[in-house]
């Protein structure tokens, strides 16, 4: 049995074989498992339309009243760990996607920050009107925050994006890639990586690296933190 289609919280299509089924969420409190068997019809309208005769075939199900008459029982506990693997992996991906806002906010205003400074070098007369020494330090320090600042929204623009990318690709289809899934404090200046022993409340970073040495590193708060090292840990099954 294999998930070919999902979408989240509503619906997800298997494949065994040539026998397809589709699962819907339906009801509210509490909700419930309705699985299908696709008719030939229905099939053929998937390989020609997908996800666009699913969803609409997932909307006529929900609204039908319970017992659905087509709803196979023996299917659907077959399908329901497949489904909260899934529903773990949403919201793995949503974690890492806050993950990846924080940091790219922080490079954003470590950059906007260099900038600054770098102007305020540029638009102070005095300090270009003093002795040769001051002129060339302040041509350093303007060169080293300008720089600094393109580097920063650099990062922010592209690489970090490219980076939680490919862990993202790494988590979906070569989870046992993962090595080792560890929460860390990163603590003074030069950054140095300590073990959280549960009392910090900033700094606090989840660490991901691979069997490739590729690493990882996702900024959390202290309380999104316990949620993702659960749900990376349950999708990486080596990491440690």
């Amino acid at each position: 049995m294999q998930m070919i289609a999902h979408a989240p919280w509503e619906w997800s299509l298997f494949r065994d074989g040539d026998a397809y089924y589709l699962l819907v969420i339906c009801g509210s409190q509490p909700l419930v498992d309705v699985v299908v068997a696709l008719t030939a019809e229905e099939i053929a309208a998937w390989q020609q339309t997908h996800t666009t005769s699913i969803t609409a075939l997932a909307h006529i199900i929900h609204a039908t009243p319970l017992p659905h008459p087509r709803h196979r029982a023996d299917i659907a506990s077959q399908l329901r760990p497949l489904r909260a693997m899934t529903m773990d992996m949403d919201a793995l991906m949503r974690a890492i996607d806050v993950s990846s806002t924080r940091m790219n906010g922080a490079a954003l205003i470590t950059s906007l920050l260099c900038a600054g400074l770098a102007w305020l070098m540029i638009s102070d007369s005095s300090i270009w009107q003093s002795g040769v020494a001051w002129q060339i330090g302040a041509g350093l320090f303007t060169c080293l925050t300008a720089g600094m600042a393109i580097m920063m929204l650099f990062y922010a623009l592209r690489g970090q994006r490219n980076q939680f990318a490919q862990l993202k690709e790494t988590l979906q289809q070569h989870p046992q890639r993962v090595r080792a899934v560890s929460l860390q404090v990163a603590s003074g200046k030069p950054v140095a990586w300590l073990a959280d022993d549960g009392r910090a409340t900033r700094g606090l970073h989840v660490i991901v690296t691979s069997t490739t040495d590729q690493t990882w590193v996702l900024p959390v708060t202290r309380d999104s933190a316990p949620r993702l090292v659960y749900l990376l840990n349950q999708r990486c099954q080596m990491a440690g």
